[in-house]
């Protein structure tokens, strides 16, 4: 398959500061531009998800911005997974974008439930933690200069659900490590074990059709 490589302004990097288990860098510019893709509407959504979750105010309660902010992810999951569904032509791709939906959909209902006890409970705790608030945006800052598009949706949605699940695992680790509710981190650790599993389904469909 041939593949146009997506020209992507090249991020800064400011540190050697890395985020869980690499999966992110402290950067300072996300910004970055579609050289080539038909399918230009799959990045788009990425971007406008990007930009919603770094313009959430943050409350600087861990638990309770975790499940905020992966709110808004999981919405960004399933505008693509919809664009997929759409657009793709591969049955297995559009079948999983489906089950990502209905499961991601059902986790915004839960994490919805769980911020608002959080919120009601948070009223009396005023301690806040920056140092999360920084990494949880850095997790949104990875290098995706060698993210490779072409005019086919489905190579597009498999390259773009992968760099979006490892956002979401990098983020589900920082709850698991520094959150304290213990419903929201057991939802942290089924995103974790769920989503790991689809990027190794998306690697391998990706060997398999280069």
């Amino acid at each position: 398959m041939k593949k146009a490589i997506l020209g992507l302004t090249v991020l800064l990097i400011t540190s050697n500061y890395s985020i869980v288990n690499g999966y992110g860098k402290n950067l300072e510019n996300n910004s970055y531009q579609i050289a080539y893709t038909k399918d230009k509407s799959m990045m788009e959504s990425m971007t406008k998800n990007m930009d919603k979750m770094k313009s959430m105010k943050m409350s600087g309660h861990v638990d309770q911005d975790f499940g905020s902010m992966m709110m808004i992810h999981h919405k960004g999951a399933i505008d693509m997974a919809n664009m997929e569904i759409h657009s793709g032509k591969e049955p297995s791709l559009k079948k999983m974008a489906q089950d990502i939906i209905k499961k991601q959909k059902k986790e915004i209902k839960d994490l919805d439930s769980m911020v608002s006890k959080l919120k009601i409970s948070n009223k009396s705790n005023t301690t806040h933690n920056k140092d999360f608030e920084k990494m949880m945006m850095d997790t949104m800052k990875m290098p995706m200069d060698m993210m490779s598009m072409d005019e086919h949706a489905d190579h597009n949605f498999v390259s773009m659900m992968m760099m979006h699940h490892q956002e979401g695992v990098a983020m589900a680790k920082l709850e698991l490590k520094h959150g304290m509710d213990a419903t929201m981190k057991k939802m942290a650790q089924n995103i974790i074990n769920d989503q790991e599993k689809e990027i190794k389904i998306f690697q391998n469909w990706m060997d398999k059709h280069k």
